[in-house]
């Protein structure tokens, strides 16, 4: 779904990435974690083909792929109301969503059926990253990538909104690559993480093998871990 190899980038005099490889296979899970200015935002704009590598190559399995950004804000149209928002990824497909699928999705996600007909700018900050998670989830994906998806969430609703997709990558045999700062969330969600620190990886784990974690920087990100209170189901 995804595969990077050796991936560098410049800005200026300065690499800001080194030689990144990554190999997310299909039916997996996957979070790269890293603190502000470790190289997460230039290497999620190079995913997306918002900017070119100086070195390196980036395949990605543009089938079926639904991406929820960090600047929500920006990701979605101030002039649509947000059902407009919602069924936008559709204008051009055959099929939609159904109205009962909707509305079991508001109730788990914490939102009222009433913003429907609101504006994004009606909208607190943790509502609107909401919908934009809402919207990637609608069409179905096989690939979801999760750029900071979960920063304006409170610690409840995260933990909700959480355990909703883990769910849905059981279901739907869901792929995931995950961008973030938050361990909680990247241990809560994905099967295998990779930490980004000053634009290199330092250090590829597995979520169960959490306790073999070599690296100093590492060690010191698990120890302050509070675990997300996540609800197994038996589905």
């Amino acid at each position: 779904m995804l595969k990077i190899k050796n991936l560098w980038k410049k800005y200026k005099k300065e690499f800001v990435l080194k030689d990144i490889n990554l190999n997310l296979q299909k039916n997996s899970s996957l979070a790269l974690v890293g603190e502000s200015g470790a190289g997460k935002t230039t290497l999620s704009r190079l995913i997306l083909g918002i900017d070119t590598p100086t070195k390196g190559n980036i395949h990605i399995d543009k089938n079926s792929i639904s991406v929820v950004f960090q600047d929500y804000r920006n990701s979605v149209n101030p002039l649509f109301t947000i059902i407009e928002i919602l069924k936008e990824p559709f204008w051009l497909r055959k099929t939609t969503f159904s109205n009962e699928k909707l509305e079991d999705l508001l109730k788990t996600f914490n939102l009222s059926k009433s913003l429907l007909d609101k504006y994004p700018h009606e909208l607190s900050g943790g509502q609107l990253q909401r919908v934009c998670i809402l919207r990637a989830i609608l069409t179905k994906p096989s690939f979801l990538i999760l750029d900071e998806a979960f920063s304006a969430l409170d610690v409840s609703t995260k933990s909700q909104v959480v355990t909703y997709i883990k769910s849905l990558k059981k279901e739907q045999n869901l792929t995931i690559f995950l961008i973030t700062h938050d361990l909680e969330v990247a241990t809560s969600l994905c099967e295998n993480i990779k930490i980004l620190f000053k634009g290199e990886v330092i250090e590829s784990l597995k979520t169960n093998c959490l306790g073999q974690a070599q690296n100093q920087y590492t060690k010191l990100l698990i120890d302050s871990i509070i675990p997300l209170k996540i609800k197994e189901t038996n589905e």
